[in-house]
């Protein structure tokens, strides 16, 4: 089996979930938490602003996002 996350409109989220229930091979199961939360830093914050691991780390939000998407995976 294969996992299928969607996200659908609140009011469209009975006909959904029951149409797929209606597929004898489809299992369903709800979960109302996000898989990728977004982040809540400012784009002026560094991560060394925050205690722990980040500590002395002098880079910045962008150039971390901008390193981590330009990797193949």
């Amino acid at each position: 089996m294969r996992t299928l996350h969607i996200t659908i409109p609140e009011s469209q989220h009975q006909a959904v979930k029951d149409f797929l229930k209606s597929i004898p091979a489809v299992e369903v199961s709800e979960d109302s938490d996000p898989c990728i939360l977004p982040s809540k830093a400012l784009a002026d914050e560094k991560p060394s602003d925050f205690d722990g691991p980040w500590k002395g780390d002098d880079r910045d939000f962008q150039e971390i996002r901008r390193k981590s998407w330009t990797k193949k995976r």
